[in-house]
């Protein structure tokens, strides 16, 4: 038999380069990253092609008949505001469960308030991608500007937006960014806006009082240490006020059939008018109106405040003591305040 004589040298390559190429075949080399991560969402106007650079809301005002408001006609009290957006994401990312709506808030400043306060929305309403949230505008904003406050949100996705998207709803300017916790504050640029969306356009952007919704009832009253308090007792206009007796004025609001006293936020003005010479045996006779009285000022509680209410009440005087405000005797009168009617306005304190 033949025998194969190896040499050390063989030997060894041929023991090295099968260990080589064995090792070759059965090893790997692998790396990883972290998450993958997409970009944060955007709110944008529903009228815009998806923007995801700058965000943007359409903001539409309805009047208490549920239209949308004219064109430079004021908003007031009891009108609802609808702002409305759909969600741009450029991973595709959506909000199914409409979770940006939970985060709406509305900013108005309530009367000698100094921070505005933030209260969710009243409704929402989703078609077409196109999600609207609802808010009633409160007399507590009455001479308030308004702000929005959005945080866009997606189900998913990485990253979320911790920043919260504000403005005022009556400006087209650019909106503002800042981090979600300064949501109760005031809004950090007072300057900004919607972004370019709907936007209304009304005279000035503070809300004025709907008339509609207010009543002013004077009632025979008594001022004691400062205090007006008014009896049960209310005048209507076939009542007959009296020589010598005091009357105050209290201003109500009906706001979803709910019957709110509201005085302090009024000054009040007083007025003899409607002369009637018959009916203090002057036939014939005329007399102008007296306008803008002496009367007084007092503190008086109301359904949410105890302060002083400028001329809430007026004490008829004898006849050679009628006075304007500016303490002026009014003269040429043929029985001083007797054969005129007694008229209260309340004018919206600033």
């Amino acid at each position: 038999m033949n025998k194969i004589i190896l040499k050390k040298v063989a030997l060894g390559l041929f023991l090295a380069g099968y260990s080589i190429s064995g090792a070759y075949a059965a090893d790997t080399v692998s790396t990883k990253t972290d998450y993958i991560l997409g970009h944060a969402p955007l709110v944008n106007s529903a009228n815009i092609q998806p923007d995801f650079t700058n965000n943007s809301i359409d903001i539409k005002v309805l009047n208490t008949s549920g239209n949308p408001i004219a064109a430079g006609e004021t908003v007031k009290n009891g009108y609802t505001i609808q702002l409305s957006y759909k969600i741009a994401d450029q991973d595709g990312d959506t909000d199914p469960n409409l979770q940006t709506a939970k985060t709406v808030r509305f900013a108005y400043k309530d009367k000698g308030a100094s921070n505005y306060k933030w209260v969710e929305a009243d409704s929402t309403s989703e078609a077409n991608g196109v999600v609207t949230v609802s808010w009633t505008i409160p007399a507590a904003a009455i001479g308030s500007r308004i702000y929005y406050g959005v945080i866009p949100n997606t189900k998913y996705g990485n990253p979320k937006s911790n920043l919260q998207v504000y403005g005022n709803v009556f400006n087209s300017g650019m909106p503002g960014t800042r981090p979600e916790g300064e949501g109760g504050t005031n809004p950090t640029d007072e300057n900004t806006g919607t972004g370019g969306g709907d936007t209304p356009t009304p005279p000035i952007d503070i809300i004025e009082p709907d008339t509609n919704a207010f009543a002013i009832t004077i009632y025979e009253a008594t001022i004691s240490g400062g205090a007006v308090t008014m009896s049960g007792n209310s005048l209507s206009a076939s009542s007959h006020p009296e020589v010598g007796k005091t009357y105050a004025a209290k201003v109500t609001l009906d706001e979803n059939n709910v019957t709110k006293d509201i005085t302090t936020q009024f000054a009040i003005q007083w007025s003899l008018v409607d002369f009637n010479g018959d009916a203090i045996n002057a036939a014939n006779s005329t007399s102008a109106d007296v306008a803008d009285l002496k009367a007084t000022s007092a503190t008086y509680q109301d359904a949410t405040r105890n302060e002083t209410v400028t001329n809430i009440a007026y004490t008829i005087p004898v006849n050679n003591q009628v006075m304007t405000a500016n303490n002026a005797t009014v003269t040429g009168l043929y029985a001083g305040a007797q054969g005129f009617k007694l008229k209260a306005e309340a004018i919206q304190r600033p």
